[in-house]
């Protein structure tokens, strides 16, 4: 996602926050919301009654935006995320592809695991993102080779060895692949 608009449906704010090297997305921080305005350096806006009101909010909304987009420029993702994350705002940073692996949550969460290929070498590959106690997701094998496992399921498929030999010679299947 990039920064851009924000929404104020019920919140003082939700959607992504502009940052110098990428941005933070929040979520509708609701009860949180009159905490937002002193994280940002703006205690007026916390004390502001026009503000209580979803109507007011929306009425101000580039003032609002302004602010927020004022605080977040001189900090990084994570500064942000935790800064909203301490007001009870379900907040985090979004990530650039190159940002995920040192990412600590994600190494938290065991989202990836190293898996040794016979041609690539050991990589990290993605795992699981749910997690459940009594039927525990795991990676056993890496990725197949090019039909590695064709004759085993053409034979579990019921195909008895003549029948897939016959497949083989007729160009419909083969073990390496075939210019067009």
């Amino acid at each position: 996602r990039t920064a851009g608009h924000r929404g104020l449906d019920g919140g003082l704010v939700h959607g992504p926050l502009p940052r110098a090297a990428g941005c933070v997305c929040p979520r509708r921080p609701g009860r949180a919301q009159s905490g937002c305005p002193r994280v940002l350096g703006r205690p007026d806006l916390a004390d502001d009654p026009s503000l209580r009101e979803l109507s007011g909010r929306h009425a101000r909304h580039d003032e609002l935006d302004a602010a927020i987009s004022a605080w977040t420029a001189g900090l990084e993702q994570y500064e942000v995320a935790h800064a909203l994350q301490a007001l009870g705002v379900a907040a985090g940073p979004v990530l650039a592809n190159w940002q995920i692996m040192a990412d600590p949550h994600i190494h938290h969460r065991a989202m990836y695991e190293t898996i040794v290929h016979p041609v690539v070498g050991a990589y990290p590959t993605t795992t699981w993102p749910w997690r459940f106690d009594r039927t525990p997701a795991r990676l056993e094998r890496p990725a197949p080779l090019f039909a590695q496992h064709n004759r085993e399921i053409l034979g579990e498929a019921g195909l008895d060895d003549e029948a897939i030999a016959a497949l083989y010679a007729s160009g419909t299947t083969a073990d390496e692949p075939q210019q067009p």
